[in-house]
């Protein structure tokens, strides 16, 4: 798995700030500032460079992440 931080300064994060994607697989991983991580499967290629490019990533995951795929699995810590 690679992982990509966002600068939160310019991103203006309130929930996370990392998230890791496993190509092979197919897995996004996101990790929340509390946290928990959030394991998504069957995660497209484009819609990972889609949300690293967008400009409000807090709506990005919640329209096309959280609503489009299912959850593989919940990490809490």
């Amino acid at each position: 798995m690679i992982y990509t931080s966002f600068d939160n300064t310019i991103s203006r994060l309130s929930s996370f700030d990392t998230i890791g994607y496993d190509k092979d697989k197919q897995l996004l991983k996101v990790i929340f500032f509390n946290g928990t991580s959030i394991i998504y499967k069957h995660v497209l290629e484009f819609d990972i460079f889609s949300f690293i490019i967008s400009q409000d990533k807090e709506s990005f995951y919640q329209q096309h992440i959280c609503d489009q795929y299912e959850q593989a699995e919940t990490i809490v810590n």
